[in-house]
């Protein structure tokens, strides 16, 4: 079947479909689609594969040459760098994406040697931003391909998931949201910057800001974790902190929903306090995406470059980030 489809977190399927109707749920972590992919990027989509194919019944276990064929069919016309970006809809289907993937590396090896040696593991391409890189999703009932032209693709990284690495002397796990939404942002602060961040406790975004060198406010009730000579902290309700003057760098991470966070917004983007932003926004368990058109629509008349995504490492959540 031909076609595209578009992957997410498993059980957001139905948020993808409310955000863009022309998609289908076809499984657990993806939609499927036989309109044009949207232009714009989806707050829920992880990664996005067009002129996709499907493996047939028989073809994925054992790998037959003919499929091998088939999904390097353009890699075996051209000679050039490429990769593979093999991800999944669920973890209890790694070792089999990871089988497959190998099984179809040793095929091209036997098949034609020059295109083997032109293959380069994912993150060397991602830092070069350049060659072909063969996508294989799977899913629970199917395994999906497409190649893709690595500086065309919706997100360099297989699958648009981007692990972030902990930083063990970090007291909370929330450390992971702030370092990928600023791989995302394609900025971070810098030694001497201000960051104002609400809701700190216990200290994750604070920390990951000032290893940078940054200078940190952290807003809270709740006690902060870690000590450090450039963090000052204020117990304070975040939601009606005001900064005495404008700052680099407002983070919120509050468990407040999308309502409360147009509020803050309206301070902290309409009124200039900050430069760059990086926020998060719990959403409820039903109606994600509806929950948030309110949000979307108020971003979307600032007139600032905002984004809102659902990272790879948020839950029942999403960050927006942004500089103005």
């Amino acid at each position: 079947m031909a076609g595209s489809i578009i992957t997410c977190r498993p059980g957001f399927e139905s948020a993808l479909v409310e955000e863009y109707a022309h998609a289908v749920p076809r499984g657990e972590g993806y939609v499927h689609m036989n309109r044009p992919l949207p232009r714009r990027p989806l707050v829920f989509e992880r990664q996005r594969m067009a002129d996709v194919m499907a493996l047939a019944p028989g073809e994925a276990k054992p790998l037959t040459e003919k499929a091998a064929r088939a999904i390097l069919r353009r890699i075996l016309l051209e000679e050039t760098l490429w990769t593979t970006h093999t991800f999944h809809s669920d973890p209890e289907i790694a070792s089999r994406a990871e089988g497959f993937e190998h099984a179809l590396l040793r095929t091209c090896r036997k098949m034609d040697t020059g295109t083997f040696k032109c293959w380069r593991k994912p993150e060397k391409l991602i830092a070069r931003n350049t060659g072909l890189a063969v996508q294989l999703f799977f899913a629970r009932d199917q395994v999906w391909y497409t190649t893709s032209r690595i500086d065309e693709m919706f997100d360099r990284w297989p699958g648009g998931v981007r692990r972030m690495k902990m930083d063990t002397d970090s007291p909370s796990r929330s450390y992971l949201k702030l370092e990928e939404a600023f791989s995302y942002l394609g900025r971070e602060p810098q030694p001497g910057e201000t960051v104002v961040d609400l809701g700190a406790a216990p200290g994750g975004w604070s920390h990951a800001c000032l290893k940078r060198g940054a200078r940190v406010l952290a807003v809270d009730n709740a006690p902060m974790k870690i000590d450090h000579p450039q963090l000052t902290s204020l117990r304070h309700n975040g939601l009606s902190f005001k900064p005495d003057v404008p700052v680099d760098w407002l983070l919120s991470d509050m468990l407040v929903p999308p309502g409360k966070v147009i509020s803050l917004l309206r301070n902290w983007v309409g009124k200039g306090w900050a430069k760059h932003i990086v926020f998060n926004v719990k959403i409820p368990q039903e109606q994600a995406y509806r929950a948030l058109v309110p949000l979307l629509t108020y971003l979307a008349g600032t007139g600032v470059e905002i984004r809102l995504k659902q990272l790879y490492h948020d839950r029942r959540e999403v960050t927006g980030f942004g500089s103005f």
